[in-house]
């Protein structure tokens, strides 16, 4: 490393670690696991619940899903209920 490099490093303290190898950014998915209480429901197309199902786990939150009948009877639905929000994650004070 060069004296130019070294000069222009700042340390900082109190910056959270993210998660490994997950996505930080805040998706629809994320949004939707937020937005919702414990005990609400959402009605789900076969694609979405593919796509939500892992990342509620991912995030620790408990739920529940149920094929249903949907808007288009020709189509799969799934319901979606919330059980459980995922525990906050506490940080370290100094």
């Amino acid at each position: 490393m060069s004296e130019r490099q070294e000069e222009s490093m700042k340390i900082e303290s109190g910056i959270p670690i993210p998660r490994r190898g997950h996505f930080v950014g805040r998706g629809k998915w994320s949004i939707l696991l937020d937005e919702m209480q414990e005990g609400d429901s959402v009605l789900l197309t076969e694609k979405q619940i593919n796509s939500v199902r892992p990342i509620f786990s991912r995030k620790g939150a408990k739920i529940t899903t149920r094929r249903v009948t949907g808007p288009d009877e020709e189509k799969p639905y799934y319901r979606l209920w919330l059980l459980k929000k995922p525990s906050t994650v506490k940080t370290i004070d100094k």
